[in-house]
């Protein structure tokens, strides 16, 4: 059949095949997969001093029959030559429809090219080509992705610019964006421009509860309520758009993050009264809140009075509980959760297991850890790394090498990598062994493994060095880290330095290493004078202790009941209570002080 077309088109006279013959050609040529002799005629057609040109009727052949149904299989077309025919349709005023032309974008886009997609867009308002909001849409629901809000403005300042008009999607995918990246006051400032007007279909663009909760949920977030609640005002008196449980969830979380737990309990009475009924997510918001600001039993009890109402529990309830008594230590009441989990027929998902592994790992029960561990597994989960470091440190926190050992091992077998924080918990614990041979074949290690020792690895070996008595080789380490690595010791690694130095004796280079402390900008702590305070009580040096209580002034470090129990056994002593009383009032000591004042 084809052959006897070719035979038929060929024998025609030029001017015989006008748009009309072409577009019947073309479009037999492209259902029988003969590319190249397709886009031949079609090229012909789409010269710019062409007799017969391209018209709507190509356009359907060639983008809504042909390339809508998929690419030939003897010859591939590529997304460049497509990309070439659409901008040379467009060259004569023509454009797929919006349709083809969103998919064509959105493909783009998943492809790294929205670059591309962008240009096609312009060219073809550069046009004629009729062109509605559908593929602008289609590119900026891909830059909303990619949190790409620059472009998003340009893509929809040109829009407007000319004269393609926005619809209620264009607004809605705008007003999501600013809401996620929590640029709140934009997202309104859109809101108030999309309503009232005219979309590209004709319509009065009209605010649905959509875009509503988009706006009051993310109002609600950044503790904005007194806007969220104005705005749920405008939604009820907006026609066909009434609060539904989404609207008023996003309050009830809004107060509880707020700590306000008993005006989120009155949102949801007036939830009741305008009748609509709260569910799950609103009570388990609820009891998340009350775990955080009430305490967990004050939770438990909301739960069981809930339930008389026919609250169902679901996962999330018993994550909620299990994952704030984890928080408060108690793990045994956690598992008491878990259990009543299983015993309700709902399965734990990752997350719970992952909750319960770090609480018992934390309570140092490395049996049920292991348990839970094996429980996991029949589960059908994988530890992930988080759940794998907890482990290996608690190991190696009870001082259990074999067990670290097989945990690596089991690590390596699921086919997880060690991380940094893998291999600063080992260097950790080979330190505190003083098995240094090894702390260095770490370090080896984790270069290998492409990560590099962060201020936690060297505070590690620092530590490790100075609990060895190895001070010179802690202080070489030390002078080294910021020619060797980049890494700059922050203020434990000075506390570590100085409180070893001070337990030593050699109070000079201690008070010298905190002078080139402060000199880098490095803020001391309550335990960098402490470890001074304790070696000066011994030596009686009264007054290098006045001076370094004035500096903690100076630097607003705030003392702790150490610092105060030194103290106090030693200026009561030499008469100078005063002193002490001005230092715990935030005094300078050499400052003059109200008389007044020391009376209270």
């Amino acid at each position: 059949m084809v052959d006897k077309s070719v035979l038929v088109y060929e024998e025609l006279d030029d001017e015989v095949k006008n748009t009309h013959v072409r577009n019947v050609f073309i479009d037999v040529l492209l259902k029988c997969e003969i590319l190249d002799d397709a886009l031949k005629v079609l090229d012909e057609m789409l010269e710019r001093d062409a007799v017969f040109k391209v018209n709507e009727s190509t356009v359907d052949v060639v983008f809504h029959g042909w390339l809508s149904k998929g690419y030939s299989e003897r010859r591939r077309v590529t997304e460049e030559e497509i990309v070439q025919l659409v901008l040379k349709f467009g060259d004569h005023n023509l454009a797929p429809n919006c349709v083809w032309l969103s998919r064509f974008v959105t493909s783009l886009c998943k492809n790294g090219k929205s670059n591309v997609a962008w240009e096609i867009l312009r060219k073809l308002m550069n046009t004629i080509a009729p062109l509605k909001a559908a593929p602008f849409n289609a590119l900026l629901t891909w830059l909303g992705r990619n949190m790409d809000i620059g472009r998003m403005n340009v893509v929809f300042n040109e829009m407007e610019d000319w004269g393609i008009q926005a619809n209620a999607v264009t607004y809605g995918i705008l007003i999501n964006t600013f809401c996620k990246s929590l640029r709140v006051s934009e997202a309104l400032a859109v809101f108030e421009q999309m309503r009232g007007r005219q979309s590209d279909d004709g319509n009065v663009i009209k605010a649905d509860e959509i875009h509503f909760n988009t706006l009051i949920n993310s109002l609600c977030k950044v503790g904005r309520l007194k806007e969220a609640e104005e705005l749920l005002v405008k939604m009820k008196m907006e026609m066909d758009c009434a609060p539904n449980t989404r609207t008023y969830n996003c309050l009830v979380d809004g107060y509880c993050k707020a700590g306000q737990v008993d005006t989120a309990k009155s949102v949801v009475s007036r939830m009741k009264e305008e009748g609509i009924e709260p569910d799950v997510v609103t009570f388990n918001t609820l009891i998340k809140g009350m775990c955080k600001h009430r305490g967990v039993s004050s939770a438990v009890s909301f739960l069981m009075d809930m339930e008389k109402e026919g609250l169902k529990r679901n996962v999330v309830t018993y994550m909620t509980l299990i994952n704030a008594y984890c928080n408060v230590n108690n793990i045994d009441k956690a598992m008491h959760w878990y259990d009543q989990m299983v015993e309700a027929g709902c399965s734990p998902d990752a997350k719970i297991y992952y909750g319960l592994i770090s609480g018992l790992c934390q309570a140092r029960r490395d049996h049920d850890a292991l348990t839970m561990v094996e429980k996991l597994k029949r589960a059908g989960f994988s530890l992930d790394v988080v759940a794998y470091n907890m482990l290996i440190g608690l190991f190696c926190n009870k001082n259990k090498a074999n067990e670290v050992y097989e945990m690596l091992t089991d690590m390596e077998k699921a086919g997880m990598k060690p991380d940094s924080v893998t291999y600063n918990i080992l260097i950790s614990y080979f330190g505190k062994q003083k098995d240094f041979e090894s702390v260095h074949r770490m370090m080896e290690k984790m270069r290998e493994d492409g990560f590099y020792p962060n201020v936690v690895t060297y505070g590690a070996i620092i530590q490790a060095y100075c609990s060895s008595g190895k001070i010179n080789e802690a202080l070489k380490l030390f002078n080294d880290m910021g020619l060797l690595s980049k890494v700059f010791p922050n203020t434990v690694i000075y506390n570590i330095l100085i409180n070893s130095l001070c337990k030593l004796g050699n109070l000079k280079q201690a008070l010298s290493l905190k002078d080139d402390m402060i000199k880098k900008r490095v803020r001391p702590n309550e335990e960098t004078y402490n470890a001074f305070f304790k070696i000066l009580k011994d030596r009686n040096q009264l007054e290098t202790v006045l001076e370094l209580m004035d500096e903690m002034v100076k630097h607003y470090v705030d003392p702790n009941h150490i610092t105060m129990e030194v103290l106090m056994k030693l200026l009561p002593e030499v008469g100078e209570s005063t002193k002490l009383k001005k230092f715990m009032q935030g005094y300078s000591l050499a400052s003059p002080i109200d008389k007044d004042v020391m009376r209270q």
